[in-house]
C-alpha cells in the first residue's frame, strides 16, 4: 500500500511517506510557518522517492487535538490534495499517534496532552482496545489513572514524548476503514474564541 501522512498538531511539521515495505520520513525543523514547510516537505519527499501522487492509495492526517492553527494546516492540505486525486483520506487523533511510542501497545497505555490552565486531552488504551475515546479532562482528576497504567505517554505528567508523521501513518494502516472522503479537525473543547464569545 503506498500511503502518504502529515502531521502538524505540534512545534515541527512532519511527514511520512509507505511506498509498498518502503518508509521515507522527514520532520521539518526550520522553524518556518507550517503553511509552508508543510508543503516544501512534501514535494521534498515525493521528489527524494521519486514518487507520483498518482500511486498513492490514500492519505493520512493528524486531526488533533494539537496546535489548533497547525491542526487545520495539515487538514486542509491533505483534504485538497485528496479532492484533486480523488484519493480517501484516513484521519488519526494524536492521541493514538502517541500509542505508538508504547514499548508493548497491548499494554494498558495512557495518552496525554497538555491543553493548559490544569486542562488537558486523554485516550486509555488497553490490550491493543481502544478504553476512552480521545476526550478532554483535568490533568489532576486522572492522575491517579496514570498511575495504574503500564505507560504514560504525552507532554503531561513529567513526559516530553514527540509523535511524527511515521506514526500517523502506522496507526492510518490499522485503521484503513476508516477513511473518508475529508478529515475533520478533532475539537474536543470549544477554541478559546468560542468560550470567550459574548452572548448576542
Amino acid at each position: 500500500m503506498n500511503i502518504l501522512a502529515v502531521s502538524t498538531s505540534q512545534k515541527h511539521p512532519s511527514v511520512a511517506l509507505m511506498l509498498g515495505d518502503r518508509l521515507y520520513t522527514f520532520v521539518d525543523e526550520s522553524g518556518s510557518q507550517h503553511s509552508v514547510a508543510l508543503t516544501n516537505a512534501v514535494d521534498l519527499i515525493m521528489t527524494e522517492t521519486n514518487a507520483s501522487y498518482c500511486t498513492l492509495d490514500c492519505l493520512a492526517v493528524d486531526v488533533g487535538p494539537g496546535s489548533f492553527t497547525g491542526v487545520r494546516i495539515g487538514i486542509a492540505f491533505i483534504n485538497a490534495l485528496a479532492y484533486s486525486l480523488n484519493k480517501k483520506v484516513i484521519p488519526v487523533s494524536s492521541l493514538r499517534a502517541l500509542r505508538c511510542l508504547a514499548e508493548n501497545r497491548n499494554s494498558k497505555v495512557l495518552t496525554a496532552l497538555d491543553a493548559r490552565n490544569g486542562n488537558g486531552y486523554y485516550a486509555l488504551f488497553d490490550g491493543g482496545k481502544t478504553v476512552v475515546e480521545p476526550s478532554p479532562c483535568v490533568l489532576g482528576e486522572i492522575a491517579p489513572l496514570a498511575d495504574e497504567c503500564d505507560g504514560v505517554l504525552g507532554d503531561c505528567f513529567m513526559r516530553s514524548d514527540v509523535f511524527t508523521a511515521e506514526h500517523i501513518l502506522a496507526e492510518a494502516c490499522l485503521s484503513a476503514d476508516s477513511a473518508a472522503d475529508c478529515a475533520a479537525a478533532m475539537y474536543l473543547r470549544p477554541s478559546q474564541a468560542e468560550r470567550l464569545k459574548k452572548p448576542d
